[in-house]
């Protein structure tokens, strides 16, 4: 695990050219699977064990994926963005340590971004984001509140009402509806509260 963290950091500053090889995409697709491991222990391990200082980096090359630069290679770009989410979804789980180191990297706004832009025609980077969201404010109110600013709100109800967009996937629907339970006992009113759960 330390040697794929420590490749999600070279990739972050520069170190390595994430589109002249692929050993960024297989070590994000080592790490994805790691975290989702079916064995709970090990999936905690490799949670725990996750080293903080690389979270910073994986979140500028999402910020790199909502620009244009990679050119020819926006669709390896994609798919990079959607295996840097999952990992971000799985090291909060369960872990008030990486909800908060995550918040403090900036990775709010970013997914929210991403929630508003990519994501819409994406619908597994989509997928991904709502999970990480999700995740992110999962018993931690003060990234609950950060997600109010970010305008997170209006994109997760989007997901719920609209059956044709990321709402078609029944386990994102369900996602977006966990996130908004949580926030929805800092902005909404106990009659919007039962409107959300009644959209589950």
């Amino acid at each position: 695990l330390g040697g794929v963290a420590l490749v999600a950091k070279q990739v972050g500053d520069g170190s390595i050219s994430m589109l002249a090889s692929e050993t960024v995409s297989l070590a994000l697709i080592l790490l994805r699977t790691l975290l989702f491991t079916q064995d709970t222990e090990k999936a905690q391990r490799a949670t725990l064990s996750f080293p903080q200082d690389a979270i910073p980096p994986l979140l500028r090359l999402l910020g790199a994926r909502k620009g244009s630069e990679f050119g020819e290679f926006a669709e390896a770009a994609s798919s990079i963005a959607v295996n840097i989410v999952w990992v971000l979804s799985a090291l909060p789980r369960d872990n008030r340590a990486h909800q908060d180191a995550l918040r403090e990297a900036g990775s709010i706004p970013v997914l929210v971004s991403l929630l508003e832009g990519p994501a819409k025609e994406d619908l597994a980077l989509g997928a991904a984001v709502v999970a990480a969201i999700a995740a992110l404010v999962q018993g931690n109110e003060r990234n609950a509140r950060e997600m109010l600013p970010a305008r997170a709100v209006a994109p997760l109800l989007q997901v719920l009402l609209d059956p044709s967009g990321l709402g078609r996937s029944l386990n994102t629907r369900q996602m977006a509806a966990k996130a908004l339970r949580a926030l929805t006992g800092l902005l909404y009113s106990n009659e919007q509260r039962k409107m959300v759960q009644g959209l589950e």
